[in-house]
């Protein structure tokens, strides 16, 4: 039920979650979510809500086999717990050593935003960052 001013909706059950801004909220998400990393064949980085995948190898098209197999494996994991994978939120980025990445393409080469943090193929963004923390602490 909502109420606003002196309008009152009705009464439905809620079959899944929890309140919004409860005190248990935050764990039984974690509970929730817990089993994640066990169905999906790459390391997975879970924080709050936002889930990160990570494979490596020694060639690209390997490295883009497995998060492939990875990111299907993850659409089921969540189609099966009710939960939906933002496709507009999803990112994919490569990073190289070496420069095999090309630099056209656009899905593989744009920056991509970690935790607050903009992260490059080269890393540059890592060089760059620890420039600007060196600088604000001199």
């Amino acid at each position: 039920m909502v109420k606003v001013n002196n309008s009152v909706s009705e009464y439905l059950n809620v079959k899944a979650g929890v309140p919004q801004g409860s005190v248990l909220g935050p764990f039984l998400f974690l509970v929730y979510v817990n089993d994640f990393s066990c169905n999906v064949p790459s390391l997975s980085i879970l924080y709050a809500d936002d889930t990160t995948m990570v494979s490596s190898g020694i060639d690209i098209p390997d490295v883009t086999s497995q998060l492939t197999r990875s990111l299907e494996s993850a659409k089921i994991w969540y189609s099966a717990n009710n939960l939906l994978i933002n496709e507009d939120k999803t990112e994919n980025i490569i990073f190289s050593l070496r420069n095999q990445i090309n630099e056209n393409d656009e899905l593989l080469s744009k920056p991509v935003k970690l935790l607050g943090f903009f992260l490059t193929a080269s890393l540059v963004g890592i060089l760059m960052l620890k420039v600007f923390v060196k600088s604000c602490l001199e």
